[in-house]
């Protein structure tokens, strides 16, 4: 047993030897050696190289680099001019790709950025192509320009009117029949324009009241470029204006205040005075009335009543009426004017009178103020530190119904009247300007004018 296995061992070697020697080194070409099973020595050693491999190991090879390193752009024949609106049209550009071994081709499968094209206004735009191929990107820019349609022509600026009837009478109809309207180009030139081009808004003009009514007028000329669906759009505009009168037959004090408040001023912004003609007609108006309140009460510092005149004028004619007016007198009022000035927060509290406390952490300040008919030269300032105890002012009210003041705050402060139980009775904003409010419903007990923050106090009055 031993000697078969020592003569075997050699033959293998032999055979392995002989592969060696004939050049077999190529893993895709195969050997065949057939070995006895017996311990003699081979009788047949075959070497065949047409047998397919049972097993192949691939050829490993380095790839040689060859990257995108750049593209070129050929805008020769792609249109690089656009009207307002018009889109991109990047047909004729020749987009080139070139590589790190210097070779180069045509691509067109290239993309571009949207954002850098703007078709909306006159200007010229970068447009960038966009080129990715392997992961790597490369960009170039291609130059076009927006323009308008208007740039080389003859285009319309502007738009007038004449002869146009413009004084009608009541319920008289619209004449247009000597309307004249005429179109100015941007070369100076004109041109008078049909009745059929242009628009004129009619629904303005009411013959049944009196009034001076605008009756416009449009015109637009719309401008295309050839071989394309692109317009632009010129528009004008002018009027004219028909008056229509009426015959003014008298006046009436319509609504507004009539019972003023002593020290609070008086005024007529609220006042409305009916007008009636003779077509039959009247209307109501707010303005352009005048009265002599002014030279009547002076002031509101005087309690007591007075007839009002009122007059209007309108086509030449001039009507009056008459209002009667009441200034009612003030119960208790404090003014502060009459104070000496403090600066300082004062400590202690200060009793007007048995109506009007000032409590502590108030100051009188030189501050001269306007509110309707009344000027005003000092007044108390709360800085709204504390309780409604210590920064308010105490009111102590009986047979009261009715309480004014007069307040401003640099900062806007919510400001209130308090009852004692510190329940609201009224609260607002102060605006910056002096403002006068009037707090209604009251009945007779304590109660505190008090804020959170800067607050200044010019006038307090109470009535019955």
């Amino acid at each position: 047993m031993k000697k078969r296995l020592l003569l075997g061992l050699p033959l293998i070697g032999i055979a392995l030897l002989t592969i060696a020697c004939n050049g077999q080194d190529n893993p895709s070409v195969s050997s065949t050696t057939e070995v006895p099973s017996t311990t003699s020595a081979p009788t047949t050693v075959s070497t065949s190289t047409t047998v397919e491999p049972t097993t192949s190991v691939p050829t490993t090879t380095t790839p040689v680099s060859n990257a995108l390193s750049r593209i070129s752009l050929n805008s020769d024949n792609m249109k690089k001019s656009y009207y307002i609106g018009e889109k991109l049209d990047l047909t004729g550009l020749v987009v080139k790709a070139r590589y790190e071994d210097g070779t180069e081709k045509e691509v067109t499968n290239y993309t571009y950025d949207e954002n850098t094209f703007d078709s909306s206004v006159k200007g010229v735009c970068f447009v960038k192509i966009i080129y990715t191929e392997n992961g790597v990107t490369k960009t170039r820019n291609v130059q076009v320009d927006v323009i308008s349609i208007l740039d080389d022509r003859v285009y319309l600026i502007g738009l007038t009117c004449s002869g146009a009837k413009t004084e009608y009478k009541y319920q008289e109809q619209l004449d247009l029949s000597n309307l004249k309207v005429v179109a100015y180009y941007s070369d100076e030139s004109t041109k008078e324009i049909s009745s059929n081009d242009y628009e004129i808004d009619t629904t303005t003009f009411n013959s049944n009241m009196r009034g001076n009514y605008e009756i416009v007028v449009k015109y637009k000329e719309v401008y295309s470029a050839e071989g394309t669906s692109i317009t632009a759009t010129k528009e004008a505009e002018t009027c004219f204006f028909a008056n229509v009168i009426l015959n003014m037959e008298n006046i009436s004090f319509e609504s507004g205040t009539s019972v003023y408040y002593q020290y609070g001023g008086v005024s007529t912004n609220d006042w409305k005075i009916k007008v009636t003609y003779k077509e039959g007609v009247s209307e109501v108006i707010s303005k352009g009335f005048t009265t002599n309140i002014d030279s009547i009460f002076t002031d509101s510092t005087v309690a007591g009543s007075q007839n009002i005149t009122i007059s209007y004028s309108y086509n030449g004619v001039t009507c009056t009426t008459t209002r009667r007016c009441t200034i009612r007198p003030v119960k208790q009022v404090a003014l502060f004017g009459a104070l000496d000035t403090k600066n300082e927060i004062q400590n202690e509290d200060y009793a007007i009178d048995s109506t009007f406390t000032l409590l502590k952490g108030y100051k009188v300040i030189e501050n001269r103020q306007e509110c309707d008919d009344q000027i005003y030269s000092k007044c108390i300032a709360l800085d709204g530190v504390g309780s409604r105890d210590e920064n308010a002012i105490k009111l102590n009210l009986t047979n009261i119904g009715k309480v004014q003041i007069c307040v401003s705050s640099e900062e806007g402060t919510a400001f209130g009247l308090y009852d004692a139980n510190g329940d609201a009775v009224f609260t607002n904003i102060a605006p910056s300007e002096v403002t006068r409010y009037m707090i209604s419903g009251l009945s007779s007990g304590t109660y505190y004018l008090w804020s959170e923050g800067g607050l200044n106090i010019f006038y307090i009055g109470t009535f019955e």
